[in-house]
């Protein structure tokens, strides 16, 4: 699949007056998507999506699970958000057939949905341009997850790392609006030097 970013140029970099950037954008390539809806109050679903995925389900409002490279995002009482490396070509029959006998919802958003990172010291003041959710690491810290608008455009905002000058924050957005909204994301970086990676 072609990338939704494929028009903007992979060499993109916008230096700073000391000829530094303040951070770097880029995407994160084969992934997969699953949105995931059941009942929480049931002991068994919470177990039978833990033998299948391996990993817990996130109760608490707005947490993040992983093991590895995969991830299950709170997004609503019922509604959950896995990420896991498309490579995993069974994750979403495991889920099926352990669920098979639950009220559940299982759809693959792979096609509609990408993740795109933004890290550096500069990183969290780009995106805190861009909207109005508290993004301080003691408001939003990893482990946690929010979903926002970010340049008018609905995201999901996952910190991964936390360092002052090493921050990294996953952003999960439709396809359709991915270049637009890293568009935006490098003109806010502009005034401090950004590079953008083709992916990561």
């Amino acid at each position: 699949r072609q990338s939704a970013l494929s028009r903007i140029d992979a060499q993109n970099v916008s230096a700073d007056v000391s000829g530094e950037f303040g951070c770097w954008l880029g995407e994160r390539q084969s992934l997969q998507f699953v949105n995931l809806r059941g009942d929480p109050d049931d002991q068994l679903f919470q177990q039978q999506v833990n033998d299948a995925l391996g990993i817990r389900l996130p109760i608490q409002p707005n947490t993040v699970t992983q093991d590895g490279p995969l991830r299950v995002c709170w997004l609503g009482p019922d509604w959950w958000l896995v990420m896991a490396p498309a490579s995993d070509e069974m994750l979403q029959e495991r889920l099926a057939e352990a669920l098979a006998q639950q009220h559940i919802s299982l759809s693959d958003l792979t096609g509609g949905q990408m993740l795109i990172e933004i890290g550096g010291r500069t990183a969290r003041d780009v995106l805190a341009s861009a909207c109005t959710l508290d993004l301080h690491p003691t408001q939003l810290p990893v482990g946690c997850c929010a979903q926002t608008q970010l340049a008018h455009t609905v995201v999901l905002i996952v910190p991964t790392i936390q360092e002052p000058e090493q921050a990294v924050v996953d952003i999960v957005v439709r396809r359709s609006f991915a270049e637009h909204l890293v568009r935006w994301l490098m003109d806010a970086a502009g005034e401090d030097g950004y590079a953008f990676r083709q992916s990561v």
